[in-house]
């Protein structure tokens, strides 16, 4: 893994390395399954924009990954700076 790598891509190496199955984290988060694939992908148009921030954490959360950073991330990619506060 590099920093060079889109933070989606972390999330899905991250995920991979827990050995925690992508199906099993839609079974537990209730999260479908193609919202899940789009994240790892970096399909965000794919999701529904009042959800991108709760799916984000609550994946986060399921593969043991800080959800903070994860949506600092986000945001930094989709808007090129962090606008949520602390």
């Amino acid at each position: 893994m590099t920093k060079s790598e889109p933070f989606y891509i972390k999330l899905k190496l991250h995920r991979e390395s827990q050995k925690i199955d992508l199906n099993e984290v839609a079974a537990k988060s209730k999260i479908n399954i193609k919202f899940l694939n789009s994240i790892e992908s970096g399909e965000f148009q794919e999701i529904p924009q009042e959800y991108i921030k709760l799916f984000l954490k609550t994946y986060s959360n399921q593969i043991n990954f800080d959800y903070k950073k994860t949506i600092e991330e986000y945001e930094i990619h989709t808007f090129g700076a962090i606008k949520t506060k602390s």
